[in-house]
């Protein structure tokens, strides 16, 4: 494995857990949405997150940072800023269908409101 995949990977694991650390606090703010934006919001971006990662390794080749099959310096940094949008993405959008699934468990035992 080239080092800058290995650098890239654990810039996204290391990204990811520092949100998802945080994500107690997000699903605490997303509370007062509505059921309909918490689903929308988390579904959305999902499918963004995975649009911008595709979209952005598929223009690798198209702006010069792919050749032979490898990627150039700046193809590496392409991939990791890329990388980085869709773990930011996947992680909101787990929050907010945690806070979602939440409400629902809480509504279902009759102990929260739901909207």
């Amino acid at each position: 494995m080239p080092v800058p995949a290995l650098a890239c990977f654990v810039a996204w694991i290391a990204y990811g857990a520092l949100l998802w650390r945080r994500s107690p606090r997000w699903r605490a703010r997303v509370q007062s949405l509505s059921r309909t934006a918490k689903g929308v919001g988390g579904t959305g971006l999902l499918f963004l997150g995975a649009a911008v990662l595709l979209g952005g390794l598929a223009s690798l080749a198209p702006l010069g940072l792919a050749r032979e099959g490898k990627l150039e310096p700046g193809g590496w940094v392409l991939a990791g800023v890329v990388g980085l949008a869709f773990v930011h993405a996947q992680v909101v959008a787990v929050a907010l269908m945690v806070a979602l699934v939440q409400e629902n468990a809480d509504a279902a035992r009759g102990s929260g409101p739901s909207k």
